[in-house]
């Protein structure tokens, strides 16, 4: 937020993240069709779990701290990134982790995100559905006493606070086009859940003045990431910049700043596709580049389906996976609640 220093002074945060993420060019992936494709790094955006969660932990558990918590709760699938970067860097800060976690299909990713959760101490609960799970803590919890409460942060880490981390990180990407690093890029491909990374990135964008597309590849359920919602978050998100710094300039964004690409998510959320499956192992292949069939799998198919209408085009994709190994031994399943014990039965 330097370019905004009323804004910054008025927002907490407390250092998590390592920043600026690289920008690398991929250019055995993008062969033949796609000459000038780059990679924006943000798997490494954290020492103890990279991706799309670390920039917005920084403001979130920031404002945790300066309410007077001693826990923070929040909300997710039981594979959830945002469920496992919360216990990890919540305990780092200091708090203590409640979550409460809905069912979603069983992979490996999902078993290694329950473990290191519970590594990291994570008090965790199964809850019939995010949605429900979330209004009932925040019924529950409101007329607590400051302190008392455990501090509510939203499914993903989505809000007006927690999306200024990715307007932040726009503006670093047009630090880095700017230093050379990379031309302004004509589209970014970007994973799509709760939807907080794509609306920083497109404020962020049009705040930077880049003529750049944020192609949205959903991941989630039509209903939690439709286009009303993604509108109606850009507009709720530079409303709240406002009211904390009213130099913010008043940000409107159209279609043809942001487009929801709504055909790659398959069966439903977290469950894989053929096109997502071959993405990830291309992108291991040419590049050595970890993904997941959940989120990154479907953004890069969805890149690379659109090749030949992206020819002699500046492409970026942003990685929003961990790329950090995460920490799971000496876990025992059976210290998980029973209700997640299935999860390892094989």
């Amino acid at each position: 937020m330097r370019a905004y220093p009323g804004l910054a002074a008025r927002v907490p945060r407390v250092p998590l993240a390592l920043l600026p993420t690289p920008v690398e060019r991929a250019s055995r992936l993008g062969q033949p069709g796609l000459a000038s494709l780059y990679i924006k790094r943000d798997d490494q955006s954290g020492a103890l779990h990279g991706g799309g969660k670390t920039r917005k932990l920084e403001f979130l558990l920031a404002e945790a701290q300066r309410a007077g918590a001693r826990a923070v709760v929040t909300f997710g699938g039981a594979g959830s990134n945002h469920a496992v970067a919360t216990a990890l860097y919540a305990s780092h800060v200091g708090l203590h982790t409640i979550l409460m976690l809905a069912a979603q299909p069983g992979s490996d990713h999902v078993r290694e995100n329950l473990l290191a959760m519970r590594r990291a101490g994570a008090e965790i609960r199964l809850v019939p559905g995010v949605a429900e799970a979330e209004a009932r803590a925040r019924r529950l919890w409101a007329r607590s006493a400051p302190g008392e409460a455990p501090f509510v942060l939203p499914a993903g880490g989505t809000s007006p606070l927690g999306n200024l981390a990715y307007i932040n990180a726009a503006l670093e990407l047009a630090e880095q086009v700017g230093a050379g690093q990379m031309p302004v890029p004509d589209a970014l491909y970007v994973a799509m859940g709760t939807m907080g990374c794509v609306v920083g990135l497109a404020i962020g964008l049009k705040l930077a003045g880049l003529r750049t597309k944020v192609v949205a590849v959903r991941a989630s359920s039509p209903e939690t990431s439709s286009e009303a919602r993604l509108f109606a978050l850009i507009d709720s998100t530079v409303a709240y910049a406002r009211g904390l710094d009213p130099a913010f300039p008043a940000v409107r964004l159209s279609r043809s700043d942001v487009e929801i690409a709504g055909a790659y998510l398959g069966r439903g959320y977290a469950q894989p596709t053929a096109a997502g499956l071959s993405a990830i192992a291309l992108a291991r292949e040419t590049e050595g580049l970890s993904l997941e069939p959940t989120y990154t799998g479907k953004a890069l198919a969805a890149l690379l389906a659109s090749a030949e209408a992206l020819r002699g085009k500046v492409v970026l994709f942003w990685n929003t996976h961990n790329g950090r190994p995460l920490q799971t031994d000496g876990v025992d399943p059976r210290s998980l609640p029973s209700s997640f014990w299935h999860y390892f039965e094989r």
